[in-house]
């Protein structure tokens, strides 16, 4: 026989959030409207049903409505809902684009996990490369000085390196002086 430990209607149960909780430092769950003196103010994060127990008394209570994996929070001073944040997720995006803006994943670098140069480029760090033989195309190769890894060139270093311009299509119709060849003499009427 199993003993099942009895709940007291005395005892609150364990208040349910309606927030994310904040991530680090990280909470972006706030009213956003500047104009109201409830702005970067937090709401309280807790579901208080039959506001038992009550939320503190400087808590912000407002409102929080949703749809399908659309919650809102609506301040009661300004009457305007803000979408509700996952602080961990927003963080975590943050620190992926972070990485990408240090190091550029399509520069061509040593690919060696643990080596030293891994994301330095050839141009930027020549220090760490030397040239090492051509390849099929008759491009440069390099090769790396800590982990004797080669690769290819960076693109400036290739031959016949060019960017590729994108092509624009202009609606008929359109001339402009600073775009077109001949000046403002060339306008059709």
């Amino acid at each position: 026989m199993s003993f099942v430990s009895k709940i007291s209607s005395t005892e609150n149960p364990p208040l349910g959030r309606r927030f994310p909780e904040a991530f680090e430092v990280l909470d972006l769950n706030f009213c956003r409207n500047p104009a109201y003196e409830n702005y970067d103010m937090h709401p309280d994060p807790f579901k208080r049903p039959g506001e038992k127990p009550p939320a503190p008394p400087a808590a912000l209570r407002g409102e929080v409505s949703s749809k399908k994996h659309e919650e809102f929070f609506r301040c009661p001073t300004c009457n305007k809902t803000s979408r509700i944040k996952n602080n961990r997720a927003i963080a975590e995006k943050y620190q992926r684009l972070k990485h990408l803006q240090e190091h550029d994943p399509a520069v061509p670098s040593c690919k060696t996990p643990g080596c030293f140069a891994q994301g330095m480029a050839p141009e930027a760090h020549p220090e760490f490369y030397r040239r090492f033989g051509k390849t099929v195309n008759a491009d440069p190769r390099f090769q790396c000085r800590l982990c004797s890894k080669t690769g290819p060139a960076p693109v400036s270093f290739r031959s016949g390196a060019h960017v590729k311009r994108p092509f624009v299509r202009m609606p008929r119709g359109f001339s402009s002086p600073r775009l077109s060849v001949c000046g403002a003499g060339c306008r059709s009427h």
